[in-house]
């Protein structure tokens, strides 16, 4: 999370959940302006995408600041891995 007077952007670095509670794949951004929405419900990231870049880029920058490493996804990531132990056992189709 970062903000920058009025506007708050919240930043997830991987997989996430919507407002629905749908499962989205990959890092996702979320803009908003607080003195017009205090509750945070309409997201400006693809109406402002200047600010989500702006706001963005001061992130990395005070996370690089702090000496800690900026989550990226894993090169090592093999979906075809997941769940293969519980498809594995008997009885499983």
């Amino acid at each position: 999370m970062t903000r920058t007077g009025d506007w708050k952007l919240i930043a997830s670095f991987g997989d996430s959940f919507d407002a629905s509670g749908h499962y989205r794949l990959g890092p996702e951004l979320a803009l908003f302006h607080l003195s017009e929405d205090s509750g945070e419900e309409t997201d400006l990231a693809s109406p402002h995408p200047e600010h989500a870049r702006e706001l963005q880029r001061q992130q990395r920058t005070w996370i690089r600041a702090m000496g800690a490493e900026i989550p990226d996804s894993n090169p090592h990531h093999d979906p075809t891995w997941a769940l293969r132990e519980t498809r594995a056992k008997p009885g499983r189709n």
